[in-house]
């Protein structure tokens, strides 16, 4: 699932160094997302599900995010701020209600709000990563940390330390 994610991503239009977030809460597709996310050749960003729809704002502004892949609930905390994240493109949505097509809300005039199996499609059982110019030093992650002053910051880590 996560190498047919990684095509789909790339027929997105993410290219390596773009950012793709996901928030979400603790569901199968999280880990689908993310690795979808770093085979694709983007820097993921997670970003914690439990933050109000400002903070998910700005990690999703300041990383410069252009997919995100959230759940319903992230959905809807982060729609009063759509009009000001520039540079996101598609949000794909997860639901936790299996069988079920996700509440994708009323669409957004720029920004594409679409169902993630909309997106993933067919997965084959031998599927394989896109072919992607990765190297161990690459940025592959960019997670924010909490500290105890200020906003938190993007500390950013490679494909070495993914592996």
């Amino acid at each position: 699932m996560a190498a047919t994610l990684g095509h789909r991503l790339i027929d997105l239009g993410v290219s390596k160094g773009n950012r793709v977030a996901v928030a979400a809460r603790n569901l199968p597709e999280w880990v689908v997302a993310f690795w979808g996310s770093v085979v694709s050749g983007a820097i993921t960003v997670p970003l914690n599900a439990w933050w109000t729809g400002e903070e998910l704002a700005y990690g999703l502004t300041d990383s410069g995010t252009s997919v995100a892949i959230v759940d319903e609930a992230r959905l809807e905390r982060i729609r009063p701020h759509l009009d000001s994240m520039d540079e996101l493109t598609h949000i794909l949505v997860i639901t936790e209600h299996r069988g079920q097509k996700p509440d994708l809300g009323t669409p957004h005039s720029r920004i594409k709000i679409v169902d993630f199996y909309d997106v993933l499609g067919d997965v084959a059982d031998d599927a394989q990563p896109p072919v992607v110019d990765i190297q161990p030093d690459d940025d592959a992650t960019i997670f924010y940390t909490s500290g105890t002053t200020g906003k938190p910051k993007g500390a950013v880590g490679t494909h070495r330390n993914a592996i």
